[in-house]
């Protein structure tokens, strides 16, 4: 049987999401101005690993009952963070402090 996200872990892990896609539109803008070709390679490795991170929250959204969410935080979530926390960048995602703000405050 297919089951829904209860309320609170819906709203939180679509704000996930939601806030994915901004930075990933605000990177994708930066990559397009930027003139340090590096800089630029580095905004695409960020989009695509935020896609990476957040694609299978859209999937499981609708059907909670497939998933693991421990598994969806740590080699999702977590891998994203882990990656990207100690690295300075132009725009940049904490996806479990996203996802555990909304929780809190839900």
């Amino acid at each position: 049987m297919i089951m829904i996200a209860p309320e609170s872990l819906r709203t939180a892990y679509l704000e996930v999401t939601y806030q994915a896609i901004l930075t990933s539109r605000s990177l994708a803008n930066f990559a397009l101005t930027s003139n340090d070709e590096a800089e630029r390679l580095i905004a695409l490795e960020q989009i695509r690993d935020l896609q990476d991170a957040i694609h299978v929250i859209v999937e499981l959204i609708n059907d909670w009952g497939r998933c693991n969410e421990e598994s969806l935080r740590s080699s999702f979530l977590a891998a994203h963070d882990k990656k990207w926390s100690k690295k300075t960048q132009v725009y940049s995602i904490k996806l479990l402090d996203v996802l555990d703000e909304k929780l809190n405050t839900a």
